[in-house]
């Protein structure tokens, strides 16, 4: 992710398919107009990721626009669909899975192969659905949000759990690449507004 990578240098038309992220204030395009949706999707959560990580959240946010509102599901085809769900932490994502964002900011942008969760270079985010093991039905978590989501509806019980995402925690190495490779536009004033 080159540094100019979002600041748009084109006619507000050609990237009338691209999102703009509104928590930019200034707003930011995201990508750049000969991406595709896999691109997209990437470059638009690994930049959300940017603005999740330089603030405290105590609600479950969404990958793409940080909003607690949407809801998150995976569809996974396989015949070991409840081996997969049981094993989530440890067991490999069959290919073909589908992650369903249902981003109410983002609605254009269409659900994606789980493997585009992966992250590659230039792209650091390990943001990733994670299936709840204490929900009773099948909930799935970003997993920048499993602590806050044990927190919220199953305290006290993170610990016991620990050992099944430890994999997929934040790290801080993460944390500095993502903040180093994605920059986001923050007024003065949404700093000292909290946005």
């Amino acid at each position: 992710a080159d540094e100019d990578q979002f600041v748009m240098k084109k006619s507000p038309a050609a990237c009338q398919d691209l999102p703009t992220c509104i928590m930019c204030d200034p707003p930011m395009v995201i990508g750049k107009p000969h991406y595709k949706p896999p691109d997209v999707q990437r470059a638009l959560r690994n930049h959300a990721a940017a603005h999740f990580l330089s603030h405290i959240h105590q609600d479950e946010t969404c990958a793409f626009c940080c909003k607690p509102s949407c809801n998150l599901d995976v569809d996974i085809n396989d015949g070991n669909r409840k081996q997969i769900l049981k094993d989530w932490g440890t067991a490999k994502v069959t290919p073909g899975a589908y992650v369903y964002h249902n981003c109410e900011t983002y609605t254009s942008m269409e659900p994606f192969e789980f493997k585009f969760c992966k992250p590659v270079r230039g792209y650091p985010c390990t943001n990733t659905p994670l299936l709840c093991h204490e929900c009773p039905t099948q909930v799935f978590v970003w997993s920048y949000n499993i602590e806050t989501h044990y927190a919220n509806c199953h305290t006290g019980l993170f610990d016991e759990h620990r050992h099944k995402y430890e994999r997929f925690l934040l790290k801080e190495n993460e944390k500095a690449a993502v903040l180093k490779a994605f920059k986001i536009n923050v007024s003065d004033d949404s700093l000292t507004n909290g946005v």
